[in-house]
């Protein structure tokens, strides 16, 4: 069963710590890290099997995972995606949009290649609206 390392615990990585702890997915979710340490608490204490909460993306990645998921914002997925990689640990990114920025994804599929990972996206649309008033400010990411 492969162990998975949760890099966000909003909205979107709640559902999916959720969904493998309710056997939903079949993995183990063994670590979190929220940049807000309450959102980790949280998410923990609202499942069953209690993964690890770490204090740090380093410490996420360095522990006995076979995927990170990052559910967090492209600014996640830009800080932290090489080390993740680098740590030789597999990533899935949620936040695809941050691969939109030409250095960020030479730099993850150059890592990609020399290190023999892989990075997945889902084939989803992600619609956020910043100001649910004004419907004309939507962005999303494909």
């Amino acid at each position: 069963m492969k162990r998975i390392g949760l890099l966000g615990c909003g909205s979107i990585g709640s559902q999916i710590a959720i969904a493998i702890d309710t056997g939903k997915i079949p993995a183990k979710l063994t670590h979190i890290f929220d940049e807000d340490k309450k959102k980790s608490e949280l998410l923990a204490s609202k499942l069953k099997q209690k993964p690890e909460i770490v204090e740090n993306v380093h410490l996420l990645s360095s522990n006995p995972v076979d995927l990170i998921v990052e559910a967090a914002s492209q600014a996640a997925v830009s800080d932290n995606a090489l080390s993740i990689l680098q740590n030789r640990k597999d990533l899935l990114i949620m936040s695809g949009g941050a691969l939109l920025d030409e250095s960020v994804y030479e730099i993850i599929t150059d890592a990609c290649k020399e290190l023999k990972k892989n990075v997945y996206l889902p084939s989803l649309s992600l619609i956020h609206i910043s100001e649910p008033t004004r419907p004309r400010l939507i962005s999303y990411a494909v």
